[in-house]
């Protein structure tokens, strides 16, 4: 097995764009101007029903190999609190190929400051857990599909291969696993 180390980088636009946007105020005039109130939108988009769910994610070593991307869904997740975190991405690969999965060189760290959210582009690769920067956790308000969740949560607890969902164990594919550090001093 070999560990390959990530660097955490800023979270920008610009380094984001290939996986999704940045939920904060926009650098573009409001799209609706209202008392006291501004409004940009966001891309979302999703197949079927709409759920906002509550999670939870425990401070732990930043280690993984397990990736995962949603076929019929845009996700948005939002830090609450201001509890920063990182976020691992990769770029979309073609989703009617099985075998299309990101190399190593392909997966990106992100640090959410905690004052803005991310929302992926549908077929994003992301890390299974989302990372809190510090103890105890972070909370996140998540927007998916409903479809997506159950199957999910249906699918996994008997063992079975999800339709909506790719899951896939770098390690065991590519004998991979990954290590997010921090030269830049982002988590700092």
């Amino acid at each position: 097995m070999k560990l390959i180390e990530l660097s955490v980088e800023p979270l920008t636009e610009e380094a984001f764009m290939p996986f999704g946007e940045i939920v904060a105020t926009k650098n573009i005039p409001p799209v609706f101007t209202g008392l006291h109130m501004e409004s940009w939108p966001f891309k979302f988009s999703i197949d079927k029903t709409v759920e906002l769910m509550f999670n939870r994610f425990y401070y732990h070593d930043i280690e993984f190999s397990m990736m995962e991307r949603h076929f019929f869904v845009t996700q948005a997740f939002l830090p609450l609190n201001g509890m920063p975190m990182v976020m691992v991405v990769g770029p979309p690969t073609e989703a009617t190929d099985p075998l299309a999965i990101p190399g190593p060189e392909d997966l990106r760290a992100f640090y959410v400051d905690g004052n803005q959210g991310i929302m992926l582009w549908r077929g994003t690769w992301h890390a299974l857990h989302r990372f809190p920067v510090r103890p105890p956790y972070v909370d996140i308000a998540l927007i998916t599909e409903a479809e997506t969740q159950h199957e999910l949560e249906d699918e996994l607890s008997r063992g079975a291969a999800p339709k909506r969902t790719q899951a896939i164990d770098l390690e065991k594919l590519k004998g991979v696993r990954f290590r997010v550090v921090d030269p830049g001093k982002l988590m700092a």
